[in-house]
């Protein structure tokens, strides 16, 4: 499974995520079934990011509860797994599943 996430830290929340993300990452690319998992910061626009996730199948739902276990609980009533902590930093995010298409 590959998803590319793409989001925009809230002004303000810079150092925050320069502090959360490589964390995240570390804890991720540990998990079993992890693939790739990997920040790009956007070079014109700093607050953009896109995160590369590479998983194993079934390893996504193990990695959301990883996640949240390590660093808290979504938000209350948010659809999205992701913890709270992370999903305060952001202004806008949108995903997409990808195959392998060449």
């Amino acid at each position: 499974r590959t998803t590319l996430f793409y989001f925009t830290v809230k002004e303000g929340n810079e150092q925050e995520a320069q502090d959360l993300l490589p964390r995240m990452a570390a804890v991720s690319r540990a998990e079993p079934g992890c693939i790739a998992y990997v920040f790009y910061q956007d070079r014109i626009s700093p607050p953009d990011f896109v995160l590369l996730e590479q998983w194993r199948d079934g390893a996504i739902q193990m990695h959301f509860s990883n996640l949240q276990e390590v660093f808290g609980p979504p938000l209350p009533g948010s659809p999205s797994p992701l913890p709270a902590v992370f999903m305060d930093l952001c202004d806008s995010m949108r995903s997409g599943g990808y195959r392998l298409f060449a």
